[in-house]
């Protein structure tokens, strides 16, 4: 497996917290993020050709597009953009809504559990001399 250095993951979700999580769990492992709020700012970052991206990690509810149209679109532009769904939906309701072909991952995941699953999914491990800095998510 390769390291994780140099390996963009842009993040798609409307929850402000959510990306900010997401973020201090990946950048201290070195991956670059990529935070989007919005389906059209993420097709933004797509359509660079300068700019790599190596995951497209999205919830499955994005505020005017569902997760599988998003995906849809992003793959319209990167054929072989690995795709990995966020959703509070257990697997029957992701199945109705057609991504049953790409992974999902619980929307509120562990620091362990979210890093191994992307570690899998981009065939990475993560860096050794990097370790979870424990990300605290908001409460309300």
């Amino acid at each position: 497996m390769a390291g994780v250095e140099g390996q963009t993951v842009l993040i798609v979700d409307n929850d402000l917290d959510t990306l900010i999580f997401l973020k201090l769990v990946l950048e201290p492992q070195g991956y670059r993020v990529l935070l989007a709020s919005h389906a059209e700012t993420a097709l933004r970052f797509l359509r660079r050709d300068d700019l790599p991206v190596n995951l497209l990690l999205t919830n499955l509810a994005l505020p005017g597009m569902n997760g599988g149209g998003f995906a849809k679109n992003s793959r319209a532009l990167r054929p072989t953009l690995p795709v990995l769904f966020m959703s509070r939906f257990d697997d029957t309701q992701a199945v109705r809504l057609k991504v049953w072909d790409n992974a999902v991952l619980e929307k509120q995941p562990g620091e362990e559990e979210f890093l191994a699953k992307i570690c899998d999914f981009l065939g990475a491990t993560p860096m050794p001399s990097h370790q979870p800095q424990r990300a605290r998510r908001a409460t309300a």
